[in-house]
């Protein structure tokens, strides 16, 4: 199941909630480091790569247990850069040429 709901802060959030084997929970700290995988041909890069993008967007990647069988992961970024009132000012902070490319 995807999901998408506001979060607290002005912030928006992902949730993908899958019903397969899940993760050992005592390896929830592993998930998102660098060449960690739980595939036998997996290279352990997709949760890092994610999360570092999302934090530089000033947001949080993280993962859960469910209740039942599988996990649950999430992402929540702001609504708006810092200072973003409206679409005038988003466009004011792009530069020239992506202007001009959009």
């Amino acid at each position: 199941m995807v999901r998408t709901e506001t979060d607290e802060g002005n912030c928006v959030r992902l949730t993908v909630q899958d019903s397969g084997l899940g993760f050992d929970p005592r390896l929830v700290g592993k998930l998102f480091e660098a060449f960690y995988t739980t595939k036998n041909d997996g290279m352990g890069m997709g949760l890092s790569v994610s999360r570092s993008i999302i934090e530089s967007h000033r947001g949080r990647l993280w993962a859960s247990l469910n209740d039942g069988p599988g996990a649950t992961f999430s992402f929540s970024i702001p609504c708006r850069p810092t200072g973003a009132t409206d679409a005038h000012n988003l466009e004011a902070r792009r530069s020239p040429a992506d202007r001009k490319a959009a």
